[in-house]
């Protein structure tokens, strides 16, 4: 997913597997005008500031970290499980790995809700792409949730867009 991401967008360079570290990520991150991660989200129920994108050789990029990044960019993309699923923190206070990222800068996000397949994962990001999703990623999701609903596919439900209106 990374790879054709990167094929898809001149500007991109993957951090792939042994590549995508905690520091790499960290430093990279505020200078970028898009992201997108392909990986694991981990929600920690009794302690939500501590969820976190999952990246090479276990690290991790928490919640907290993700509020602190200057961030400058257009769309930040998660296809990783659980990353637009929000959490309580106190009362009715309530927070996702998506709301991180827009809270620290980024103007939209596209993340899941739940835990999806790959290739679910891979199908419905690559349809948001080529319906515009890094320019208009609130159109784009519409109109690829109106698609796969009109072939009778829900797996478009799992996914969010949060951010401008498009």
């Amino acid at each position: 997913e990374a790879r054709w991401g990167a094929d898809q967008h001149e500007s991109v360079t993957p951090m792939l597997r042994a590549a995508a570290t905690r520091k790499g990520l960290l430093e990279r991150v505020p200078h970028v005008a898009h992201m997108h991660f392909a990986g694991h989200g981990v929600l920690v129920d009794d302690d939500p500031w501590h969820s976190h994108l999952r990246l090479a050789d276990s690290a991790e990029v928490t919640l907290q970290d993700l509020l602190v990044l200057p961030l400058r960019m257009g769309t930040a993309v998660r296809s990783g499980c659980r990353t637009g699923k929000a959490q309580s923190l106190r009362g009715s206070y309530r927070v996702s790995l998506l709301d991180a990222f827009l809270l620290a800068g980024a103007q939209a996000g596209l993340a899941t809700r739940n835990d999806v397949e790959d290739a679910q994962a891979r199908a419905f990001i690559r349809e948001w792409y080529e319906a515009g999703g890094d320019r208009t990623p609130v159109a784009a999701f519409r109109s690829v949730a109106q698609a796969w609903q009109a072939k009778g596919l829900d797996g478009w439900k799992n996914f969010l867009v949060a951010g401008w209106p498009s």
